[in-house]
């Protein structure tokens, strides 16, 4: 079965699994899925087969409220949220809970959430939205191997409260 991966990302080091949760079917897709039946009149499958920019484009979106946004914003690649931010997220993801008849597993990541950002070693947090389109925090090495991404020497990701919001 497929899978939606909290990371813990340190300052400086590679970043670590912290939570799994089992079918990601209720993660990504269930959000793209609400928030296309919402705001464009279909659900993600409509789009999946064609173009999913309509809904990636629901993040840029002002009259999408902020709380929508950012948790779409959360299944966007590269994505960091920076534990400082921890609180507005949990924040925004209560929200999209309270808002949907089906959340999926939110619930269960605002509980690991909560839990992450009492860490002191925990710097952000990112997403594998689903196991089944592989492990996007993998990146070459030296010897043409591949390593767990590290915030402190790759590049690519960003943060959500501070590019966006």
């Amino acid at each position: 079965m497929s899978y939606t991966t909290l990371y813990k990302v340190p300052k400086k080091g590679e970043i670590e699994c912290y939570q799994e949760f089992r079918n990601a079917f209720r993660g990504g897709y269930l959000i793209w899925d609400n928030l296309a039946n919402e705001f464009l009149g279909k659900g993600a499958s409509a789009f999946m087969l064609t173009d999913m920019q309509p809904i990636w484009d629901l993040a840029r979106q002002a009259e999408i409220p902020g709380a929508y946004r950012i948790t779409l914003m959360t299944t966007f690649d590269n994505v960091m949220v920076k534990r400082r931010n921890i609180p507005l997220l949990i924040k925004a993801f209560e929200k999209y809970c309270a808002d949907f008849d089906d959340p999926g597993h939110i619930p269960a990541q605002i509980e690991a959430l909560k839990n992450v950002a009492t860490e002191k070693d925990c710097f952000a947090v990112c997403w594998t939205q689903t196991s089944v389109s592989g492990d996007s925090w993998r990146v070459p090495d030296e010897c043409d191997e591949t390593r767990t991404y590290d915030a402190s020497r790759d590049s690519g990701h960003w943060f959500l409260f501070e590019e966006i919001f």
